[in-house]
């Protein structure tokens, strides 16, 4: 009886897991009222990369955990987010001209996956491609020795997303935490490297 029950229990959680929830997504997102940004594809002269990343979310007294899969090439970024223990959550495909989202029920309907490129695309892309997907406000960096930083500010000069860099001059070898305060928002990035 205990088997059968752990079996009923387990088809229906890989049931629940296997719902997906297929979207065409908004390219450009709000991070305040006097912040917008827009989704930029990568530069023409990208070369093929794929890169692995665990993601931290804290907010407040919670604390979510992720790895990410993210594939980049001049046609498309994709970024494929998984569990702590491998469930696939979600796969978003961009164009250029259209954002995708395919995801599992379980994150509901809130989901927001736009935010999750615009933030990867704030602290990897060239800061001139970042620059262009600003539809106001602007952007610093700076590079120390030891820690380089960014800066995106709105038109009333407010810091409304602050990246830092730790340990490399290449941020994709870098464990990289983005803070949004009016959120009360912070992630840390870090590289799974070979090796």
């Amino acid at each position: 009886m205990k088997k059968l029950i752990a079996c009923v229990l387990l088809l229906a959680s890989t049931t629940l897991i296997g719902c997906q929830v297929n979207q065409q997504r908004q390219q450009c997102v709000s991070f305040s009222r006097q912040l917008d940004y827009c989704l930029q594809m990568p530069d023409v002269d990208v070369l093929s990369q794929t890169h692995e990343l665990t993601v931290l979310f804290e907010r407040q007294q919670q604390r979510h955990e992720l790895l990410l899969h993210v594939e980049i090439d001049n046609r498309q970024l994709i970024v494929v987010g998984l569990g702590p223990i491998g469930q696939a959550l979600f796969t978003l495909t961009f164009d250029g001209q259209t954002l995708n989202s395919q995801h599992s029920a379980l994150l509901g309907n809130d989901f927001k996956p736009e935010y999750i490129l615009a933030l990867i695309q704030m602290a990897y892309w060239p800061e001139k491609s970042v620059s262009i997907g600003l539809q106001q406000g602007n952007i610093f960096s700076d590079s120390l020795i030891a820690q380089s930083w960014r800066k995106v500010i709105d038109t009333e000069q407010q810091e409304v997303v602050m990246i830092s860099y730790q340990k490399s001059v290449n941020p994709w070898l870098s464990t990289v935490t983005i803070n949004i305060p009016e959120a009360h928002l912070t992630l840390t990035m870090t590289p799974l490297v070979d090796g």
